[in-house]
């Protein structure tokens, strides 16, 4: 790779590769995000019973968590249900374990109280196509790379972000065909990255590289959250 026309403000260059390799033990951690399934929350309201279609952020074999325009009660006993097209899980007691506002909607992580009961219908999406692009409030972030025996990294401005990858303007186009490591700046903070690899690279009429990524495991919760939370 021709370093000729690198900014040094642009990229950082380590003489270790050892933080990459911790990282990927993190992939087993990686949860499901599936935007293309019905997901609905219940709970009851006195002696009514509330029941709203959600946007489904993630989902694992023991939790789930969901965007959704009314914010769920606390101490509550809630039920979700999630349906992809060609068979339900039925009615799941869940606990809630956390919420938070977010672009003026409620991000709300669910417990399910028996484990395992969505596993049915957690699959991999891998059809681009079948993920729903997300344009980000928080555009910073990072990509990295190995370059023999040398950590290379350098900033990006992502255009949008799905489950299944990312699209981003970057000065200096990444190689092809080997590990990137993709991280989202918050606070001036790096998130813990995630791995991916190029699909395709482009140079724009303003001379950056417009990339595009396919997440190795799906994008990471922490990564999603990252950047689409509002900027302070």
């Amino acid at each position: 790779m021709n370093h000729a026309t690198t900014k040094q403000s642009d990229i950082h260059v380590s003489q270790t590769g050892g933080a990459l390799e911790k990282t990927r033990e993190r992939r087993q951690w990686v949860r499901f995000i599936l935007p293309s399934v019905v997901t609905m929350v219940s709970w009851k309201s006195g002696e009514r019973t509330i029941s709203e279609l959600v946007n489904l952020v993630n989902v694992g074999g023991q939790s789930a968590t969901v965007l959704t325009e009314l914010e769920p009660p606390s101490n509550q006993p809630f039920i979700l249900c999630f349906d992809d097209g060609n068979e339900s899980t039925g009615p799941i007691p869940a606990t809630l374990v956390s919420k938070q506002a977010v672009a003026g909607k409620t991000l709300a992580t669910f417990r399910f109280d028996s484990v395992d009961t969505s596993r049915r219908i957690i699959i991999h999406q891998r059809e681009q196509r079948a993920w729903q692009r997300s344009i980000p409030k928080n555009q910073q972030a990072t990509l990295s790379w190995q370059d023999t025996d040398r950590l290379v990294s350098g900033p990006c401005e992502i255009l949008n972000i799905s489950g299944g990858g990312v699209a981003v303007l970057t000065e200096v186009p990444p190689p092809a065909n080997q590990a990137i490591w993709f991280s989202v700046i918050v606070n001036g903070e790096e998130t813990d990255p995630a791995e991916c690899r190029l699909v395709d690279s482009s140079r724009e009429p303003t001379g950056k590289h417009l990339a595009r990524f396919e997440f190795v495991a799906l994008c990471p919760f922490n990564i999603f959250k990252a950047a689409m939370a509002p900027l302070e």
